[in-house]
């Protein structure tokens, strides 16, 4: 007789076989004995995409078109840089990204703080911003370019007043109450003989620029004794009756004024009369010289 399991009427052995025995079922997520195993999903692609070792990373298709969609919200927002052969339009597109402007004053370039505004180089600025927007630069690039090689041109011309300054104050100190009769003597030789030998104001700039420029007036002091008369508009004019050191005087103050020898200044009319005024002073002060001797 077989025995009863109480309160289910099945036989105790059928039950206990499902308790603790084994089960006629394979456990679920694995095949049955003699089944094939699970089919790989990269199966079903064309065979040189199926070979393609860089799909084996991921584990169906789910997580390829996941990993699709987040590459593409990577690079959605990217410019194609464009080759040689590209079309006008993807250059375009390119230069655009960049923020280059349309033209070449669409560059809104400012002057360094602290440049002087009387040498800025506005010619040279338009150049710049024609090869800038040429080469499709960024505005950005572009204001950091031309504002270091401004910051070297201020430098440059801080050096140039800084040597001359040191020239006059050496002089001063060592020609002391002659410093005007020797300047003037500088200058005539300048006169005639640098300028003569085709000297320009930025010459003498890049002379003060090299430390050379002390050296240089002193040379010319030297030779002002012997200069030859400077001939001009008004040559032929008397000394008005000012004295040797008057005209040494006044030669000095023309000397020093700003537009003298700044080349910016070469065609100004007043620069031209102060010129003729030097020629005339010259001439009246080789007169003088040669009338007391």
């Amino acid at each position: 007789m077989t025995e009863q399991n109480e309160g289910t009427g099945a036989p105790a052995s059928s039950v206990n076989a499902g308790a603790g025995g084994a089960s006629s079922a394979p456990p679920q997520g694995q095949a049955a004995a003699g089944t094939a195993p699970a089919q790989d999903w990269r199966s079903s692609l064309a065979p040189d995409l199926r070979s393609d070792q860089t799909l084996a990373k991921y584990q169906g298709v789910d997580a390829l078109a996941k990993a699709h969609i987040e590459l593409q919200r990577t690079i959605g927002g990217r410019v194609k840089v464009p080759g040689e052969n590209d079309a006008p339009e993807v250059v375009a597109q390119f230069r655009k990204a960049l923020g280059v402007p349309e033209a070449p004053d669409g560059y809104q370039l400012t002057r360094p703080d602290g440049f002087p505004a009387d040498r800025w180089d506005a010619a040279g600025e338009a150049e710049f911003r024609k090869i800038a927007h040429a080469h499709g630069i960024p505005p950005k690039a572009a204001q950091e370019i031309m504002s270091a090689y401004a910051a070297r041109q201020a430098a440059t011309y801080k050096a140039i007043e800084d040597a001359r300054a040191a020239t006059v104050e050496n002089l001063r100190r060592d020609w002391g109450d002659k410093f005007d009769a020797q300047q003037a003597l500088a200058d005539q030789a300048i006169e005639a003989h640098a300028r003569k030998a085709g000297f320009t104001d930025d010459d003498f700039g890049r002379l003060a620029a090299a430390g050379l420029g002390e050296k240089f007036i002193r040379m010319m002091a030297t030779l002002g004794t012997a200069a030859a008369p400077v001939t001009g508009p008004g040559a032929n004019v008397g000394s008005g009756g000012l004295s040797p050191d008057g005209i040494r005087k006044r030669l000095s103050e023309i000397a020093s004024h700003p537009k003298f020898f700044d080349s910016r200044f070469r065609n100004d009319p007043e620069r031209k009369e102060l010129v003729a005024e030097q020629s005339r002073l010259f001439e009246q002060l080789t007169s003088l010289q040669q009338g007391a001797a």
